[in-house]
């Protein structure tokens, strides 16, 4: 039987506006992180934090037991289409096969 494990899709929001969309299987280390990334990267994400005098909100949109990490990659392909983050530099990668076996049930 496989392993059951918990995730969570997060918002990270700069202003009512401006929020990315991500996914963590420990959101500690993830808020850590992200914490660690706003002054060395060049990511949108963290351009609008530090343009935003460095204020911003992290929250978990939804917990979930999840067995493999497509599972956790599918999660945060629905929040991504259904919520239209404005910060991911990109959408999240499902396969084709991923998608048949966890969206086209």
């Amino acid at each position: 039987m496989a392993q059951l494990n918990t995730g969570c899709v997060y918002e990270l929001r700069v202003d009512h506006a401006l929020f990315f969309i991500g996914i963590a299987s420990d959101i500690d280390k993830c808020m850590a992180e992200h914490r660690a990334n706003i002054n060395t990267s060049n990511h949108s994400v963290y351009r609008a934090i530090r343009d935003n005098d460095g204020k911003y909100e992290m929250s978990v949109l939804m917990e979930f037991n999840y067995t493999d990490e497509a599972e956790l990659r599918i999660a945060e392909f629905k929040a991504y289409y259904i919520l239209k983050p404005t910060l991911n530099m990109c959408s999240p990668y499902v396969s084709s096969e991923e998608a048949t076996k966890y969206l086209f049930k």
